[in-house]
């Protein structure tokens, strides 16, 4: 049952940011128990469960392909729910129109009143600011009324303001309601959690003040998480936040989810971030959701189980509806050698059987996996790659300083290490032989060199002289 209530002033208010929300609130009433990640109750208002925010019936098209369909999903207080599906399926623009980025084709989207949400998107742009300046960029809110009280002191320091006591007066009422919003708001103490999270999340104190453009992938994303949290949402949306993270910042991070005092939505593709982190799997497939309960182990064994005990019914049902086709092709050629109605009435009756059954769909054991196979055009030397004292530079600082590397054909290499320590650094494409080093690339001696290959190796030959 679905229904909207309006709580009374006298009735606490169930957002934790009560200082910047009404006690208007539009809400979703559900009438079954749950409990929190953290094993209390949730808030309730007779009985029900508070949601936060709920889809109903939502739609979703780019051009003639439908991305959600019909699709309904409730998000609670403290909610940890991971959201998981295949490429393409929806996920992100799922997240967009849970943080008011995008409208809906069709259905409604019900939030709180008041609600506050942040996000967190798959990439993030490099940015000129600094990380302590993106940060406080994050409560605009807080900006607005630092340049009201801007604005109010220049009015007070007006030498005209002394000859009118009652304009004097409205201007010092108006910056005390100001200073007192701007307490409520904790304006006062947000530059220092500013700093705070970014320290907390791994970034040194010289870091905070320098422009964050010239930053690893990895490093742009814990900025931008900082952002979010220092907005203070209500529901934070996540959208594969373990993309270009180190195993450091990914265990920062699995702590972070679990400490929030929110709403967490959280789309990836780590089964072990969604294992340590989410309390509920939404499996989006088909344009809708399925929500089940529990971490993505427990999920995938549920699912499993679910499948097989499908494919069971699967196969039973498509047993019953051979042996009722069968039957009605017997009676069938029996009517044919001697006319008797009670034969046409049996082959009937066989066929109503067969379309009032509930059709049990076939069961997707395993999905297709992409076919590809990589293969070189030419034999390569059995020395693919060979670094001997490579340094590079990005931005003005050293990243690789004597880098000696070999790489043997059919080698299989996995490359670790902290955040911006350059994995992502293309030692081949990005040398500068200005920086020193060697670069050896390995080639078959017995190719023709004057194809496209050998174009290649030549253009590496003048890049890199000393290889």
């Amino acid at each position: 049952m679905v229904t909207t209530v309006t709580p009374v002033a006298n009735e606490p208010t169930t957002s934790r940011k009560s200082s910047r929300h009404s006690l208007g609130t539009l809400i979703f009433l559900t009438v079954c128990p749950t409990r929190t990640a953290s094993g209390r109750p949730e808030a309730n208002l007779g009985g029900a469960v508070i949601h936060l925010l709920g889809l109903s019936g939502v739609s979703k098209t780019f051009g003639a392909r439908t991305v959600l369909d019909g699709l309904d999903l409730e998000v609670s207080d403290e909610a940890r729910v991971g959201v998981i599906g295949a490429n393409g399926s929806g996920k992100s623009t799922l997240l967009r129109l849970l943080h008011g980025d995008d409208q809906p084709d069709g259905g409604t989207i019900a939030r709180r009143r008041g609600m506050v949400t942040a996000m967190l998107p798959q990439q993030v742009a490099p940015d000129e600011r600094t990380p302590h300046q993106i940060v406080l960029a994050a409560r605009p809110d807080l900006e607005r009324i630092e340049q009201e009280l801007d604005e109010v002191g220049g009015r007070l320091a007006d030498p005209a303001l002394a000859g009118d006591l009652d304009r004097m007066d409205r201007v010092l009422r108006r910056q005390a309601v100001l200073l007192e919003e701007f307490e409520q708001a904790g304006g006062h103490a947000f530059e220092g959690r500013g700093r705070s999270l970014l320290l907390q999340l791994g970034l040194d104190e010289t870091a905070i003040d320098r422009p964050s453009d010239v930053r690893s992938g990895g490093q742009r994303k814990l900025i931008a998480l900082a952002a979010c949290l220092a907005a203070e949402p209500d529901l934070l949306l996540l959208d594969e936040p373990e993309t270009h993270l180190d195993a450091e910042a990914r265990s920062r991070l699995e702590h972070l989810i679990r400490e929030f005092d929110g709403a967490v939505v959280m789309v990836s593709h780590d089964r072990y971030l969604l294992d340590e982190t989410v309390t509920e799997i939404a499996e989006l497939d088909g344009g809708r959701i399925r929500i089940w309960p529990g971490n993505y182990s427990t999920y995938a064994a549920e699912r499993e189980l679910e499948l097989e005990r499908q494919q069971q019914q699967y196969v039973t049902q498509q047993k019953e509806i051979a042996r009722l086709e069968e039957a009605i092709r017997r009676f069938k050629l029996w009517a044919s050698w001697v006319p008797d109605e009670r034969n046409i009435r049996q082959a009937r009756n066989k066929q109503r059987q067969i379309d009032r059954m509930e059709k049990i769909d076939r069961p997707v054991l395993e999905r297709r996996k992409m076919a590809l196979r990589l293969r070189s055009a030419q034999r390569g030397g059995q020395r693919v790659v060979e670094l001997h004292g490579v340094d590079t530079d990005l931005g003005g600082r050293r990243i690789l300083t004597g880098v000696d590397l070999t790489v043997m054909r059919g080698e299989r290499i996995g490359v670790i290490g902290f955040g911006e320590s350059a994995r992502s650094t293309d030692p081949i494409g990005a040398v500068d032989a200005a920086a020193g080093g060697i670069v050896g690339l390995g080639f078959d001696a017995g190719a023709d060199h004057d194809g496209s290959g050998g174009q290649l190796i030549r253009e590496f030959a003048r890049l890199f002289p000393g290889g």
